[in-house]
């Protein structure tokens, strides 16, 4: 299980093996009682050919971003997912689906080999990469949108080793021109960080002169979860790693006219379902040293910020609209984003109505008429 460096831990061996399934999974027959076989996924699991060295493998449990906990019988597992970093137990009951949260426990399962691309994260530094999305906004434009927001988080780059991506060619090939070719490869990622960074930042520069070519406006998520620096694993999932984001640029050079600030970690993580808010509490999310920063400059540019809030994830309605009643008097803030419609009404599969789920949707919008913040 998880402990202090250099105390004693239990490891199981299983040898004279002789595996050549492309995908292994490891469980046991435990029914009953609190499994205490516990660590994370990917420090759970080791597999070894030959030599003494550990081959390369990717893991999972029975966790999911959708559709969690999967049952490894029926619905298939999801690999490499960043969950891999989250405490499970190895001999818990492999059938029971009960329980809060997405770490699950139960098995793990290994595939032998890593993808040697993050899928749905293409890079920045390609001219093709900033040809496709330059291209998105253009039919957004042509579609008579209001304005454009720009937003990085999302459900594509996952994965447990976030950092071991972004070494494309073409970045290497500048790096080696930029501050000559590493010794044994070993790249300082402060400096390939800088080199991606200014490769998004050209595009939000083409992005906002398109935008305000057609008299639009364009806002930019202020990611207060994934911009710090050094932003631990649960904080960078659902961003591409090795990349400064350069979001202190962006506002003094007059890149945006506005911001979304979101400071909830991906999918609400930072609490586990279930449990007591402590970190996804508003007063907290405004205190993190980079919000704070965030703050102070786009109050200092005169830009307007627009608090992104999870609906019910880790806190209730109760204190969700008590949170936009917080915000309404925050004079650094504009503005209150409600974000997360399928926890506020849901489609009928039948029709085009939408579902109210439980009242969360009437409590939102009498809140909002008390404050009168719905538009006119």
């Amino acid at each position: 299980m998880i402990t202090e460096s250099g105390a004693p831990i239990r490891t199981l061996t299983l040898d004279r093996l002789n595996l050549r399934d492309k995908f292994i999974l490891v469980t046991t027959t435990l029914r009953e009682g609190k499994g205490d076989f516990q660590n994370t996924p990917v420090a759970m699991v080791k597999a070894y050919g030959l030599g003494p060295h550990s081959l390369p493998i990717v893991v999972v449990s029975p966790s999911a971003i959708w559709t969690p906990p999967r049952d490894f019988r029926t619905g298939g597992l999801e690999f490499d997912l960043g969950l891999g970093h989250y405490s499970i137990a190895l001999d818990e009951d492999n059938t029971s689906q009960k329980g809060p949260g997405w770490a699950k426990g139960g098995c793990v399962a290994f595939a032998r080999g890593k993808n040697s691309h993050l899928p749905c994260t293409p890079c920045e530094v390609y001219p093709e990469v900033q040809k496709l999305w330059l291209g998105w906004v253009n039919r957004l434009l042509k579609t008579g949108v209001d304005g454009i927001d720009i937003r990085i988080s999302h459900h594509g780059s996952l994965t447990d080793e976030p950092f071991e991506y972004g070494f494309n060619q073409l970045l290497i090939d500048e790096y080696s021109r930029c501050y000559g070719k590493p010794s044994g490869e070993v790249y300082n990622l402060a400096l390939l960080s800088e080199l991606r960074g200014n490769h998004y930042t050209d595009f939000v520069r083409e992005a906002i002169r398109r935008t305000r070519a057609s008299g639009k406006r364009m806002q930019a998520h202020l990611h207060g979860e994934g911009f710090a620096p050094n932003s631990c694993h649960g904080k960078l999932m659902g961003f591409p790693a090795n990349v400064h984001f350069q979001w202190e640029d962006w506002l003094k050079s007059g890149l945006v006219d506005g911001a979304i600030l979101r400071t909830s970690w991906f999918e609400a993580v930072e609490d586990p379902p279930g449990g007591s808010p402590d970190r996804s509490r508003l007063s907290r999310a405004l205190d993190e040293p980079v919000v704070k920063d965030m703050l102070y400059l786009t109050s200092e540019l005169g830009l307007p910020v627009y608090l992104n809030r999870y609906v019910s994830r880790t806190i209730d309605i109760d204190e969700y609209v008590s949170d936009i009643k917080t915000v309404s008097k925050e004079p650094r803030l504009a503005g209150f984003d409600v974000y997360g419609m399928p926890n506020i009404a849901r489609p009928h599969p039948m029709s085009t109505q939408l579902f109210p789920v439980q009242k969360r949707l009437a409590r939102i919008r009498k809140s909002a008429q008390e404050l009168d913040l719905l538009a006119k």
